[in-house]
């Protein structure tokens, strides 16, 4: 990383040069311990290659995870790029690309936070949902032995 010399409202400006890209990144210590401790802190924010956050750092913040993923849904939403080029351009998969897309359009902005991964809640039956299944399997088992063997009532 290359510090820049700039500034902007306080913030320093920081460079990240890439093959074929350089990006400005501009979060404020603070507003990054913020994004950290909220889990919004993207953590490859030099891998963003999007025209916004190159030309205009002192707006659009590669460090912002949120902003990223809105950014990267917003593009080929207003057809300014498609959804190949908006997944090369943010560094996700199709995927993650339309995962995101599901997340936002079922929750908004929030979606596009992180969020714990896996089962969202116990799995566990209770003892009479237990019991009901095991009474119905052998009575349907029962029933169709029966059925297929009638000799062996």
């Amino acid at each position: 990383m290359i510090e820049g010399h700039a500034e902007w409202m306080g913030r320093q400006y920081v460079t990240v040069e890439r093959p074929g890209a350089t990006v400005t990144v501009v979060a404020s210590p603070e507003k990054r311990r913020a994004l950290r401790a909220q889990g919004a802190l993207n953590p490859a924010p030099e891998k963003v290659l999007a025209e916004p956050f190159r030309s205009h750092a002192e707006f659009f913040d590669a460090e912002d995870r949120l902003q990223v993923r809105y950014e990267m849904l917003r593009g080929p939403a207003q057809g300014e790029m498609s959804v190949v080029e908006a997944c090369r351009l943010f560094a996700v998969s199709r995927q993650t690309f339309y995962t995101l897309r599901r997340a936002f359009e079922a929750r908004g902005i929030a979606g596009l936070a992180e969020g714990k991964r896996g089962r969202k809640g116990p799995v566990k039956a209770s003892l009479e949902v237990v019991e009901f299944v095991r009474d119905d399997i052998a009575q349907l088992v029962d029933s169709r032995w029966r059925e297929y063997f009638p000799k062996y009532r």
